[in-house]
């Protein structure tokens, strides 16, 4: 299986994958809490707007989204449950 497979299926990045794959076992990690992202801060505006009715991703990208348009329209489709969040 392939190192981007593997971080995607257990939620992890590719370079903690690849420690793992070099280290040859699961090293422990600190990971106590929940990672932030660009769009957390935004997510609650997104999701209303969306629920509202406003499925224009180049309209909720213009009231406002401060990251590129490409990047609201991925974590729309997360929304829309077409696949899970990144």
């Amino acid at each position: 299986m392939k190192i981007k497979e593997i971080a995607k299926r257990v939620g992890l990045g590719t370079r903690t994958v690849q420690g793992w794959l070099k280290a040859g076992a699961y090293v422990e990690t600190n990971y106590h809490h929940r990672h932030r992202n660009q769009f957390d801060a935004y997510e609650a505006y997104v999701r209303k707007r969306w629920d509202e009715g406003c499925h224009n991703v180049q309209q909720i990208w213009r009231e406002g989204y401060p990251h590129s348009d490409r990047a609201l329209r991925a974590h729309l489709e997360a929304v829309r449950g077409k696949k899970p969040p990144s």
